[in-house]
C-alpha cells in the first residue's frame, strides 16, 4: 500500500484562549526538552462521507487536507486506544499528485478504496460534510538526553475554524505557502497537539505529556476535530445557534433540537458497534428518547405525516438499543450481588451471568443488523435531510389576513410544557389510592416525566433559577422511577431463568432481594411525587415560563 500507514500517538487537551501565549512560546516546556519552531501552517482539512454518514457511523474520517500547495487524503479511526492522556488510533495518509482537482476521486490513489473495502462506502458517493481550517504553530520537541539529536514529537498549536463549506478561492489562497491570517475571525477552539515521532523514547514521550499536563493544567480530549467540528456545524446550520431562542420559529427549534439528536446517535454508533462499551449504548439511546420527546413536544407545528418515517425509524433504534440496555444492566446488577454471596453459590451465578452474556449477544447481533441496513440508511439520510431543511413548505401554518398565529418559541413552548406538567400531575389521583397503582402505571408516569424533564432541559438556558431547581427535582424523581423500571425488568428475567435450574437458592435469594426493593421503591414514591406537584414548585414553574 503507498502512502504512510501507521497507529500514530499524541496526546491532544483543550485550550483556553489565556494559555494561549504561553503555549505558543512554550515557556512552559519541562525541563530535560528543547523545542525548535518549525513555523505556522495553514490547514484546510474537508472531511467528506455519505450522506447517511457510513464512514463516521463504522468509525472513520475521510479527509482532503490542503497544506500549501500539496494535498493529501488521510483515513484515521475515531476510536483510540488511550493510555491516561496518550490516545493510539491508525492514521493513513495518501499523497495526492493531481492538485487541481484534489476532491475528484478517480483520480484518487486505488489504496484508498483498498483501505475503505471492509465498509459499506464506495469513493464516488461521498461529499463534503465539515470543512476545519487550521492555523497551527508547529515545533519539534527533543529529549536532552537523547543524544541521536532525532525529534521526540512535534508540538502543534491549533486555532480551529469550522464551517460546512470551503472558502472561495481556497486552494490559490493558501498555494503560496505558509502564512497567518491577522485579520481572522476569533477561532471557534484551540488545541495542544503532542505527537510522537520517535517510537524509541516512547518513555521520554510519556514524561513529557505528563509534565506538561500537570504543570500547565491542560484537559485531555479524545474527541477528533470532526468530532468537534460537527457540534459546531450544527449550530452553524441553525442560524448559529446550538439553543432555543425565543423569536426563533418553533419549526426550525424543532429541526435544532432533532439534529443535535442525531449528531449524537451518530457520534456513539461506532463504539457501540464494538459492543465493548454499555456507556456508547446507553447515550445513544438516550439520544433516541431525547429526539422523541422533541418529535413529541413540538410536532404539531409540521403537517400531519411529516414526522410519521422519522418517528417510526427512531422508536425502532431505540428499541433495539433498549434490549442490550436492559441486559447491561441486569449483568451490573448481578455483578453487584455476586460480590455479597458465599462462593459456593458463585457456579450457579455464573450460568446465570453466561446466560445474560449470550443473551446480550444475540440482541448486539440484532442491533447490528438493524444498522447495516440499506432501510437505516436511508433513514439517516432523510433524517439528515430534514433536520438541516431551511424552508418552511412542511409546516402547517394557515391563517387569515388579519391573524396573527403563535409559530414562535416564546408564544408557543410555555402552553406545551405546561401541558406535559399536567400530564405528569395527573397521575396524583393514582398515587394517593390505597392500594397504590401496578408497576405498569409508574412506568407510564415515567414515560411522561421524560417529557417533561426533556422539555426544560430543552429549555433551560432560558428559564432562569427556578427551572434549574425543576429539572434537578425531577432528575431524581427519573432516577427514583428508572431504578424501579430496571428491578421490574430484572425481576422479570430471574423468574425466566428459574424455571430452567436445578439448584434455586441463590436465584430466589436475589429475587426476594429486588422483590423487596421494588416494594420500597413504590412505597417510598408518593410523598415524593406530591412535593414535586406541590403549589410551591407549580408556581415555580409559572415563574420560569413567564421569562420565556
Amino acid at each position: 500500500m503507498s502512502g504512510a500507514d501507521h497507529r500514530e500517538q499524541e496526546a491532544k487537551f483543550q485550550v483556553e484562549s489565556s494559555l494561549l501565549p504561553a503555549l505558543l512560546a512554550q515557556s512552559n516546556l519541562p525541563e530535560g526538552y528543547t523545542s525548535q519552531l518549525l513555523g505556522t501552517f495553514i490547514h484546510m482539512d474537508s472531511y467528506l462521507d455519505t450522506e447517511a454518514y457510513d464512514l463516521l457511523r463504522n468509525g472513520l474520517a475521510l479527509r482532503v487536507r490542503q497544506n500549501g500547495a500539496a494535498y493529501e487524503v488521510g483515513i484515521k479511526s475515531l476510536q483510540a486506544n488511550r493510555r491516561g492522556a496518550i490516545q493510539e488510533r491508525l492514521d493513513v495518509a495518501f499523497p495526492l499528485l493531481n492538485s487541481r482537482q484534489p476532491f475528484d476521486v478517480e483520480s484518487w490513489p486505488t489504496a484508498v478504496q483498498d483501505q475503505l473495502d471492509d465498509y459499506p462506502v464506495e469513493l464516488e458517493e461521498l461529499g463534503l460534510r465539515v470543512v476545519v481550517r487550521q492555523e497551527r504553530q508547529k515545533s519539534h520537541i527533543f529529549s536532552t538526553n537523547d543524544t541521536t539529536q532525532k525529534p521526540l514529537a512535534e508540538w502543534s498549536v491549533d486555532k480551529v475554524w469550522i464551517s460546512s463549506t470551503l472558502p472561495k478561492n481556497a486552494t490559490r489562497e493558501h498555494a503560496n505557502g505558509n502564512h497567518t491570517n491577522e485579520d481572522a475571525p476569533a477561532a471557534d477552539f484551540y488545541e495542544l497537539e503532542i505527537e510522537l515521532l520517535n517510537p524509541d523514547e516512547a518513555d521520554a514521550f510519556n514524561v513529557l505529556v505528563e509534565q506538561v499536563q500537570e504543570q500547565s493544567g491542560l484537559i485531555p480530549t479524545d474527541k477528533s476535530k470532526l468530532v468537534r467540528g460537527l457540534a459546531l456545524h450544527t449550530a452553524q446550520l441553525h442560524k448559529g445557534t446550538n439553543v432555543l431562542m425565543p423569536e426563533m420559529e418553533l419549526a426550525a427549534g424543532c429541526r435544532l433540537l432533532l439534529h443535535q439528536q442525531l449528531v449524537n446517535i451518530l457520534l456513539n454508533e461506532h463504539s457501540v458497534r464494538r459492543g465493548e462499551d454499555p456507556k456508547s449504548v446507553r447515550n445513544m439511546r438516550v439520544a433516541t428518547r431525547r429526539a422523541r420527546a422533541a418529535l413529541r413536544l413540538f410536532g404539531d407545528t409540521f403537517h400531519p405525516n411529516v414526522l410519521k418515517p422519522y418517528q417510526k425509524g427512531i422508536k425502532k433504534l431505540g428499541r433495539a438499543l433498549g434490549v442490550v440496555r436492559d441486559i447491561d444492566v441486569s449483568l451490573a446488577n448481578l455483578r453487584h450481588f455476586r460480590r455479597t454471596q458465599a462462593k459456593e453459590q458463585h457456579k450457579q451465578l455464573k450460568s446465570l451471568r453466561s446466560n445474560l452474556e449470550n443473551q446480550r449477544v444475540q440482541a448486539h447481533a440484532h442491533l447490528l443488523t438493524l444498522l447495516d441496513s440499506k432501510q437505516y440508511a436511508a433513514f439517516i439520510a432523510d433524517f439528515d435531510a430534514f433536520c438541516t431543511k431551511t424552508t418552511a413548505d412542511d409546516v402547517s401554518a394557515s391563517k387569515k389576513d388579519e391573524e396573527c398565529l403563535p409559530t414562535q418559541v416564546r408564544h408557543t413552548v410555555p402552553s406545551i410544557i405546561l401541558r406535559s406538567f399536567e400530564a405528569v400531575r395527573a397521575y396524583e389521583v393514582a398515587l394517593t389510592q390505597d392500594p397504590l397503582p401496578p408497576i405498569e402505571t409508574f412506568h407510564a408516569l415515567r414515560i411522561q416525566g421524560k417529557y417533561l424533564r426533556y422539555g426544560l432541559e430543552f429549555t433551560q438556558h432560558l428559564l432562569g433559577e427556578h427551572g434549574a431547581i425543576l429539572i434537578t427535582q425531577l432528575k431524581q424523581i427519573q432516577d427514583h422511577l428508572g431504578e424501579l423500571n430496571d428491578a421490574d425488568v430484572e425481576q422479570e428475567l430471574l423468574r425466566h431463568w428459574i424455571d430452567q435450574v436445578d439448584e434455586r437458592d441463590p436465584f430466589d435469594e436475589r429475587l426476594a432481594e429486588i422483590t423487596k426493593r421494588i416494594d420500597e421503591l413504590t412505597t417510598t414514591f408518593p410523598p415524593f411525587f406530591a412535593d414535586f406537584i406541590s403549589l410551591e414548585n407549580r408556581q415555580l414553574l409559572t415563574s420560569a415560563l413567564a421569562r420565556i
